[in-house]
């Protein structure tokens, strides 16, 4: 019986933060991670800006190439911005709350 509402308790805390990360369809033992994009046009923006951005990092905001970047400093934002996307924290509090469940499951069988 406690160990049905122990289950019950964990699966709520999962549907609620679990987001990010999810099981990949196909491959086992992998995971599929999800941020969210407007539409294609978007998606393809942040690619165009992630490319310019290493190519940045590689040359230099002022080296001179062929291909000149417009805004660089905006497609770094945009990258920055992204990366915040994929920091899973919703994923951080389940850890948190079953960490919390779990000590006090620990603790109820020492006594």
């Amino acid at each position: 019986m406690k160990k049905e509402k122990l289950m019950k308790k964990l699966k709520s805390f999962e549907e609620e933060h679990i987001r990010r990360l999810t099981p990949h369809a196909h491959l086992k033992d992998y995971q599929r991670i999800y941020f969210p994009v407007k539409n294609h046009l978007y998606l393809m923006f942040l690619i165009e800006d992630l490319i310019k951005v290493s190519v940045l990092a590689l040359e230099g905001m002022d080296s001179c190439f062929e291909r000149q970047i417009k805004e660089p400093e905006r497609s770094i934002s945009d990258v920055l911005r992204h990366a915040l996307d994929l920091i899973p924290i919703e994923e951080q509090e389940f850890i948190d709350k079953t960490l919390e469940v779990l000590d006090k499951l620990n603790n109820n069988n020492k006594i």
